[in-house]
C-alpha cells in the first residue's frame, strides 16, 4: 500500500503540498486512530532526522510514523520507548503485546528500534539535540506528562515538533490538558480536538518549508477550523478505507452503528458478535438461574439481604444473556426483576415514529454518563445509579449511553443495574465518537436528554449545534455533577501556580457557559447552583446524594482505628494529595495515639507510587473494600483532609451515614454546609488537624454528639424522597408541575 495525496477530495488545501498518507497497520482500539493521516503528513512535511515515541503499546501511532518514513524514502531513525507492561490509563499487558509489536516492526527494522525500558532509562540511548519529532503518549497524569516533557527537552533539536496525545480528556485523572494549557502559550502550537485531542507544539525556532506555511495558515481567518476539518475528515476516511478493505489489527472494528428491528423493538446494532454458547452450558445456566430466582422469592424463609444476593446472582445467569451472546445486540436490554417468559412491559418504537406514539406511552430519556454506574467505581457513579433507578421506577424508559467507557462486560452491566429498576437500554459501543451517528439514528425518538459532566455536555452541545434537527423538541437537562474547575482553582491558591490559576479561570467560564445549552441544570450543592443561575437562564436545582442513615452498631470503646477512604490511582488527584499531607504532616503529631492499637486504614485503589511508598508501620493500605459496613464498624474517626476539590464530598456523607464522626477541612465543610463542632470537626493546618483527630478519638461524649448530629443532618441533606422529587422535576417538568397543581 502506498501513501497517496488526497487530490480530488475536500481534504486537500493549497498549502498541503505534502501528501497525507493512510497507515497500513490498523488497531481499532487505538485512541490515535483518526490522527494517523496527520501523523504521516507531519513526517513528510518535517522530514525528521530522528523520531522518538514515549509510550507505544500496540504501536498504531508509531507504525504510522514508520510507514511515512518508508513511503517517502526518508533517512529517519525511529525509536519507540515503552516498558510494554501497561499502566493505569492504557491498561496492563503481558509479553504477548511486545511480541506482536516486534513482529509489526520487522518491515521497518532497518531504521526502527524498540527500546523496552523506562523513559528515563532511554535518555542514555539518544544523543542530545538529535530529536526532530517527539511524541509523548505515556501515562497521562499531569505530573507524568510534565516530567516526560521536561526530561526530554535536552534531546530536542532547534527544529523539533512535540506531540501530546489526550489533550481533550478531563476525566480518569488525565492531566495532559492542564499541562498543554501551560506550555502552548509560550510557542506556536495547535490542538486537534477530535479523538481525545492531539496537541502540536512547535518547540524549535527553525520552522520552515511546509510547516512554516502550516503555521501561517493557522493565523488566517478560519484557518485553524479548516485544518481541523481537513485532518478530522482524513482520519475518518482512513478508518473507512480499512473497514472497506477488511484490513485490521488485533481485533476488527465494530461496524458503524445502525438501527435494527428485532422482536418488535428498535435496538442499536453493530457490536462484534460472540460465539454461540454450547447447549450444555446454556442448560446449566438456565437451570441455575431458575433455582436462584426461585430461592430469591422465598420471602417467608430467607432474610431480605440473602434474597437480594440470590437475586443478583440469578441476574448474572439470566437466560437473556445467553441468547444475546449468540446475537450480540449493540444495546443490551437490562430489565432486573423479570423472569424468563415474562412479556415486555413496553416496546421501543422504531426511530422517527414518535408521531405514532399512543397516549400513556412511557417517557423516553437518553442518559449520557461516563460509564455504566457500577457502585464500586466511585467518582459520582453511585449517584448515577440512584438516578437511573429512580427514573425507571417513575415509569420512564431510559437509554443509558456510557460515553467514556463504551464497552463493559455484559454480566457486569446486569449486575450494575439498580434493584427494582424498570426498562433500561445500555447503548454499548457508541461512546462520544459515535454520539452523532447514534442521535441521527434515533432522531425524534427521545423526549428528554440528561447529560452528566462538562466534557460530555461539550461534545453533546457541539453535535446539536451542527445538527439541531436531531433533538426535534426534546428537552435537555445538564447534570453538572460539579464545577470541576473549582478544584484546580483551589489547588492554584494552595500552590501559588499562576498558570494553573489562569487555565482554571478559563475552564470555569467554559463550564458555566454550558448551561446555555440546557433547559434545566442540576448542581450538587447550593454554592455551585448559585454560580449557574443567571437572568433569563435555565432553571437550576440542587441534586446532591440519595442516602439513608444506617449507623454501624459498634460503640465508642469497641472501635480502634482512623479511617481514610478514596480513589488513590491518580498521583495528581485531591485524594493522593490529602493522604500524603495527612501521613507526612499530621500523623507525626499523633505519635501517642498511634503507639496504641490504632492504625490508619486506607480504603480504595492505591496505584499511585507516592501512596504505596507510605504503607507500612501504622499505615495499612486495604485496596478496594467490598464490605464497607464491616470496615466502618472498626473505625472510631473518619478523616477527610482534602485541600482542593469540587462538588460535594460523598465520602463524608457516607461516613456520617454509617455512624463514624468526621474531621475534615474547611473546604469540605463549606461544600456540605455543615458547622464545626456541631456536625464535624474542622481544621486546616497540620497542628489543628492533629489536635482535632486526637480530641475526637479520646472524647466519647463529643464522639456521640457529633455522630448523632451528623446522622440527623444526612437524613435531611440526603433524603431519597427529596432527591427523587428534584430529579423528576428536572426530567419531566410538565408532569411534576401538573401533579403539584392537583395536590
Amino acid at each position: 500500500m502506498t501513501g497517496t495525496p488526497l487530490e480530488g477530495t475536500a481534504y486537500r488545501v493549497q498549502f498541503l503540498d505534502t501528501p497525507a498518507g493512510f497507515p497500513i497497520y490498523f488497531d481499532p482500539q487505538s485512541d490515535w486512530l483518526r490522527h494517523g493521516p496527520f501523523g504521516m503528513w507531519l513526517v513528510g512535511a518535517l522530514r525528521p532526522r530522528r523520531i522518538v515515541e514515549l509510550g507505544t503499546h500496540n504501536g498504531y501511532s508509531y507504525f504510522a510514523f514508520c510507514e511515512a518514513v518508508r513511503q517517502r524514502g526518508l533517512r529517519t531513525r525511529c525509536v519507540a520507548v515503552d516498558a510494554w507492561a501497561g499502566d493505569a490509563h492504557a491498561g496492563f499487558c503481558g509479553d504477548e503485546v511486545y511480541a506482536a509489536v516486534c513482529a509489526r516492526n520487522a518491515p521497518y527494522a532497518a531504521f526502527s528500534t524498540l527500546l523496552r525500558k523506562s523513559f528515563d532509562a532511554a535518555l542514555a540511548d539518544v544523543a542530545d539535540g538529535s530529536v526532530d519529532l517527539l511524541h509523548i503518549d505515556g501515562r497521562h497524569f499531569y505530573a507524568d506528562v510534565k516530567a516526560d516533557h521536561q526530561n526530554w527537552l535536552p534531546k530536542l533539536s532547534p527544529r523539533a515538533v512535540v506531540l501530546f496525545h489526550n489533550t481533550e480528556v478531563r476525566e480518569r485523572g488525565f492531566g495532559v490538558w492542564r499541562y498543554w494549557a501551560e506550555i502552548s502559550r509560550s510557542r506556536p502550537s495547535f490542538n486537534f480536538v477530535h479523538q481525545n485531542g492531539l496537541g502540536v507544539l512547535f518547540h524549535g525556532p527553525e520552522i520552515d518549508g511546509p510547516l512554516s506555511r502550516f503555521v501561517d495558515r493557522l493565523q488566517t481567518e478560519g484557518g485553524a477550523a479548516a485544518v481541523r476539518t481537513i485532518f478530522e475528515r482524513a482520519g475518518e476516511e482512513s478508518v473507512q478505507r480499512h473497514l472497506r478493505t477488511g484490513v485490521a489489527g488485533p481485533r476488527s472494528l465494530p461496524a458503524p452503528p445502525r438501527p435494527v428491528e428485532r422482536g418488535g423493538r428498535t435496538i442499536f446494532g453493530g457490536l462484534p458478535r460472540r460465539a454461540p454458547v454450547g447447549a450444555l452450558r446454556r442448560w446449566r445456566a438456565i437451570a441455575t438461574y431458575r433455582v436462584l430466582a426461585t430461592l430469591s422469592r422465598a420471602a417467608p424463609l430467607l432474610p431480605a439481604r440473602t434474597r437480594q444476593r440470590l437475586a443478583r446472582s440469578a441476574r448474572k445467569r439470566d437466560p437473556r444473556l445467553w441468547r444475546e451472546a449468540a446475537t450480540g445486540p449493540d444495546v443490551a436490554p437490562a430489565r432486573p426483576g423479570r423472569t424468563e417468559g415474562d412479556a415486555p412491559r413496553r416496546a421501543l418504537l422504531p426511530a422517527g415514529r414518535t408521531a405514532e406514539r399512543k397516549s400513556g406511552a412511557p417517557r423516553r430519556i437518553l442518559y449520557i454518563e461516563d460509564r455504566v454506574p457500577l457502585h464500586i467505581a466511585g467518582a459520582g457513579l453511585p449517584r448515577a445509579n440512584d438516578m437511573l433507578r429512580m427514573m425507571t421506577e417513575a415509569g420512564f424508559f431510559v437509554t443509558f449511553l456510557p460515553a467514556i467507557v463504551p464497552e463493559e462486560d455484559r454480566s457486569a452491566i446486569l449486575a450494575a443495574m439498580p434493584e427494582g429498576a424498570g426498562e433500561i437500554e445500555v447503548a454499548m459501543g457508541v461512546g462520544l465518537e459515535g454520539l452523532e451517528t447514534f442521535l441521527s439514528a434515533r432522531a425524534g425518538f427521545f423526549d428528554h436528554v440528561l447529560v452528566s459532566r462538562p466534557h460530555n455536555m461539550e461534545r453533546f452541545a457541539a453535535v446539536v449545534a451542527r445538527r439541531p434537527d436531531l433533538l426535534q423538541g426534546a428537552r435537555v437537562t445538564y447534570d453538572a455533577e460539579a464545577i470541576f474547575a473549582s478544584r484546580d482553582l483551589a489547588k492554584a491558591e494552595l500552590t501559588g501556580d499562576a498558570a494553573l490559576r489562569e487555565a482554571a479561570w478559563a475552564r470555569e467560564r467554559a463550564e458555566l457557559a454550558l448551561a446555555a445549552h440546557a433547559h434545566h441544570v442540576t448542581a450538587v450543592n447550593a454554592a455551585e447552583a448559585a454560580r449557574f443561575r443567571t437572568p433569563g437562564g435555565p432553571a437550576v436545582s440542587i441534586l446532591g446524594h440519595a442516602l439513608k442513615p444506617d449507623a454501624t452498631p459498634a460503640g465508642f470503646d469497641a472501635r480502634r482505628h482512623v479511617l481514610f477512604m478514596g480513589n488513590l490511582a491518580d498521583p495528581d488527584s485531591p485524594n493522593v494529595d490529602s493522604l500524603i499531607w495527612f501521613v507526612d504532616e499530621v500523623m507525626p503529631r499523633l505519635a501517642d495515639l498511634f503507639r496504641g492499637p490504632a492504625r490508619l486504614l486506607v480504603a480504595g485503589r492505591n496505584d499511585a507510587a507516592a501512596v504505596r511508598a507510605r504503607r507500612g508501620g501504622r499505615v495499612e493500605l486495604l485496596g478496594p473494600v467490598d464490605d464497607l459496613r464491616a470496615l466502618f464498624d472498626r473505625a472510631r474517626v473518619f478523616v477527610a483532609p482534602t485541600r482542593f476539590a469540587a462538588g460535594i464530598p460523598h465520602k463524608v456523607h457516607q461516613a456520617a451515614a454509617l455512624g463514624v464522626p468526621v474531621v475534615a477541612t474547611s473546604l469540605l465543610a463549606r461544600q456540605l454546609g455543615w458547622q464545626d463542632g456541631r456536625h464535624l470537626l474542622v481544621a486546616d493546618t497540620p497542628g489543628d488537624f492533629g489536635a482535632a483527630v486526637a480530641r475526637l478519638y479520646r472524647d466519647p461524649v463529643l464522639w456521640q454528639e457529633l455522630r448523632e448530629a451528623a446522622l440527623a443532618q444526612v437524613t435531611t441533606d440526603c433524603d431519597p424522597d427529596a432527591f427523587r422529587a428534584v430529579l423528576l422535576q428536572a426530567v419531566n417538568p410538565d408532569a411534576e408541575a401538573s401533579r403539584a397543581g392537583s395536590s
